[in-house]
């Protein structure tokens, strides 16, 4: 499975792992589904889903874009990204708290959010050490 992705760019490769450890994380927290609590698996879905597909988009860029740099497209999309974030947090605490309907928690949109960048963390310090 390794070599299967090793011609793939860092933002395609973080997008492909960040989806797998998505399944898990709904496979690890479905006990939630059962108790109730169905507010932090969405939240985690939900924060996951908008960093995955501003990572794919990334990757897009950066496969249209042969070069090193990547321009305009990269600043729109990276704003974009956290501009997405900031509404879904803010709709969601707006929902949690004004209007009692609890189905996105909110620390689990940021912690959906956080670990796809861990991953690409993890994968841009393996990389440099096979430079």
């Amino acid at each position: 499975m390794k070599e299967r992705f090793k011609n793939l760019n860092i933002y395609y490769r973080v997008s492909i792992y960040s989806l797998i450890l998505l399944a898990f994380f709904i496979l690890a927290l479905s006990f939630l589904f059962f108790l109730g609590y169905l507010d932090i698996p969405f939240g985690i879905i939900l924060g996951s889903l908008i960093s995955i597909s501003s990572y794919f988009g990334l990757g897009l860029l950066e496969v249209k874009n042969k070069r090193d740099t990547k321009g305009i497209g990269g600043i729109v999309v990276s704003v974009a990204r956290f501009v997405v974030l900031a509404a879904a947090l803010i709709i969601s605490g707006w929902l949690y708290y004004e209007k009692s309907i609890r189905i996105f928690n909110i620390f689990g949109i940021v912690g959906g959010y956080t670990y796809p960048l861990l991953v690409l963390l993890f994968f841009t310090v393996r990389q440099k050490k096979e430079q």
